[in-house]
């Protein structure tokens, strides 16, 4: 992964984080929802998903996909 897209993964990664330390399972599943937006591919956002996915298990978000 390069860095710009490091960086982007570190910054939603913080995003998830935070929005569960505020207990707003909501705004964490709206962060994911924001990504899939604004990734210009499919691929680029399963590549995301595949690197949050320890991140989303562990804080025990579902994906938009999932919740629809």
């Amino acid at each position: 992964m390069n860095s710009n897209l490091s960086f982007l993964f570190l910054c939603n990664q913080a995003a998830l984080r935070a929005a569960r330390r505020l207990n707003d399972y909501t705004l964490a599943v709206r962060v994911l929802a924001a990504v899939k937006h604004k990734v210009p591919s499919a691929s680029l956002y399963a590549t995301y998903l595949e690197h949050l996915n320890p991140t989303i298990t562990e804080l025990g978000i579902d994906t938009p996909e999932a919740l629809a």
